[in-house]
């Protein structure tokens, strides 16, 4: 993270957001990220952000439009929205409407206290791990309608007007699927959970029981059709030539592996190689600027490198194929890499 999150209880005014993302911008952030605020703080960091000449990206408030966002110079949308926000664009469906998230009346006193993102944070690490379970009666009806209302012609308009923009996408599909189908038995016996710490995993396992507790089979169901859609609006993107770049979020199930999950899901979404693997290393590069020492394996540049045993170009399924990392000078084999995962492994069992 560059600084702090801008949250309502970070940037709760126009005025305070704008002191956040110069005292952020000044301390040398990347980029300001955009948490839940309201539009009119949105529109003043994105106003700010330009002015210092620094990039906002994030979430979407629920309440604005992602394209409005895209063309007011929001220079990267993560997790699709999050919610259907970017989705919605795809839908005929005259009579979807956004609405802002209804915060609890003690966040309002927040901003007076002494590490309120660190207590705000605790009490939604739940929702963090799976935010489908903060989802109303009311949103999963406006995802049926996105579901029988979804256009292929619109979404297309929808991608190129991103692309008109500039404007960047980080899908995390791997979050959005781990959320939406997390009972998917896969999940829970996936290997790479043995990296993850007790806590995490514990917590994990809860949120995914509620899940399936909580969840009607009616509302799983559409939760996948939505995810399908999701998977048709990244290949929509990529032919329209937005420029995404991979990414995983959160998920204490996904420590280590998210990346390599998200490689198989853009897959399915019908993305070349080629475009995979832009995504996972010259396109952040470029978002930051750093093309000159990092993106691209050339003489001079940074020589931290993953060797794989086949060819990326051929398979996506070749990215999983590693041989070997060399990383801030140091070579690592098969052999160094599985004996550091067995100990971390090993670290995560005896606590």
């Amino acid at each position: 993270m560059p600084g702090a999150f801008l949250t309502p209880w970070i940037a709760p005014d126009k005025k305070t957001a704008v002191t956040v993302v110069d005292e952020q911008a000044a301390a040398g952030a990347d980029f300001i990220k955009i948490g839940l605020v309201t539009p009119v703080v949105l529109t003043a960091v994105l106003d700010e952000a330009h002015r210092v000449g620094i990039p906002a990206l994030g979430h979407v408030p629920p309440d604005v439009n992602a394209l409005d966002a895209a063309k007011a110079g929001m220079r990267s949308i993560e997790h699709l929205g999050p919610g259907d926000n970017v989705l919605m664009n795809c839908a005929t469906d005259d009579g979807l409407k956004r609405v802002p998230i209804k915060l609890p009346p003690m966040l309002k006193l927040l901003p007076k206290i002494p590490f309120a993102e660190g207590i705000v944070t605790h009490f939604l690490r739940p929702l963090l791990v799976n935010p489908v379970l903060a989802d109303s009666p009311r949103d999963f009806d406006q995802m049926r309608r996105i579901v029988m209302s979804y256009s292929d012609k619109k979404c297309r308009e929808v991608a190129a007007q991103f692309a008109e923009y500039g404007e960047w996408q980080v899908p995390t599909l791997i979050k959005l699927r781990s959320s939406y189908i997390a009972e998917d038995p896969a999940y829970r016996a996936d290997p790479a959970l043995r990296y993850v710490d007790s806590d995490s995993l514990k917590l994990w396992r809860a949120v995914t029981q509620k899940f399936i507790d909580k969840i009607s089979l009616d509302d799983k169901q559409t939760l996948k059709q939505i995810y399908d859609l999701d998977l048709k609006l990244v290949k929509a993107l990529d032919d329209a030539g937005v420029k995404m770049m991979t990414g995983t979020d959160s998920g204490p199930g996904w420590v280590g592996s998210g990346l390599h999950k998200e490689f198989d899901e853009l897959e399915k979404a019908g993305l070349t190689p080629l475009r995979v693997l832009q995504m996972t290393t010259l396109r952040g590069a470029e978002f930051l600027g750093r093309t000159a020492t990092m993106g691209t394996v050339e003489a001079g540049k940074n020589a931290d490198l993953v060797l794989l045993d086949g060819n990326p170009l051929e398979s996506v399924q070749n990215l999983h194929r590693v041989y070997a990392v060399v990383r801030n000078g140091y070579y690592y084999s098969r052999q160094d890499l599985d004996a550091l995962m067995s100990s971390v492994a090993a670290s995560v069992e005896s606590r």
